[in-house]
């Protein structure tokens, strides 16, 4: 009997000592399985913290663009409606100079300002000086023309020459005039030869220049 309850002592002893054992364990297990719970979550409350932290920086930053924007915008405003109010100054100083000055009643219309006129008269002179310029310009090149087709248009020298026939001598009206006036002073009749009219020349002379003298034909 003794080695009986020896036995069931010991068998005791190794039942608790395992159940010991394996209690430690799974307190063990438990522990870590906890810890490691606790470590991702935190890894993962901090990688949401940072993702959170991200988009809000992100939120401010668009934000201070769009107020930046605004204040371009503004400011772009501000500086066009600056430049409105100066041209609107610049027009009220033109019509109180224009209404200072006295007015002249123009011949087509009614009455303008002298410095209307003034300009007037100053767009009229540059487009009579651009105009006459072109038609310099135009004369010139008309000139030019010209020459270079009469150059062109030359005969060579001796071309179409022909022998002159000789015969009397033909003297200018200023001549024949001038020898009547000497023969009635000495009281003699000089025979006033006929005048002989020629065709005009190409060249377009007239009057006296075109009429050749001759004699009796």
């Amino acid at each position: 009997m003794e080695r009986l309850r020896e036995m069931e002592d010991r068998e005791r002893r190794e039942r608790e000592a395992a159940e010991k054992e394996e209690r430690l364990r799974l307190e063990k297990e438990q522990r870590e399985a906890a810890e490691r719970e606790a470590h991702a979550r935190r890894v993962r409350e901090e990688e949401e913290r940072l993702h959170l932290q991200k988009l809000e920086e992100e939120r401010l930053q668009r934000e201070r663009e769009e107020e930046r924007q605004r204040e371009r915008e503004r400011e772009e405003e501000r500086q066009r409606e600056k430049e409105r109010e100066e041209e609107r100054q610049r027009e009220r100083e033109e019509r109180e100079r224009a209404a200072a000055q006295p007015q002249w009643q123009s011949a087509n219309g009614p009455a303008t300002s002298l410095l209307a006129i003034q300009k007037q008269q100053e767009r009229q002179a540059q487009v009579e000086i651009m105009v006459k310029n072109q038609r310099e310009a135009e004369a010139k090149a008309q000139a030019a023309a010209n020459a270079a087709k009469a150059a062109q248009n030359k005969p060579p020298p001796g071309w179409g020459v022909t022998a002159q026939p000789q015969g009397p001598q033909i003297k200018s009206l200023a001549e024949i005039q001038a020898e009547e006036e000497r023969a009635l002073k000495v009281g003699t009749r000089v025979t006033r030869p006929r005048l002989v009219r020629k065709e005009m020349s190409s060249q377009g002379s007239s009057g006296l220049s075109s009429m050749q003298l001759g004699m009796g034909l």
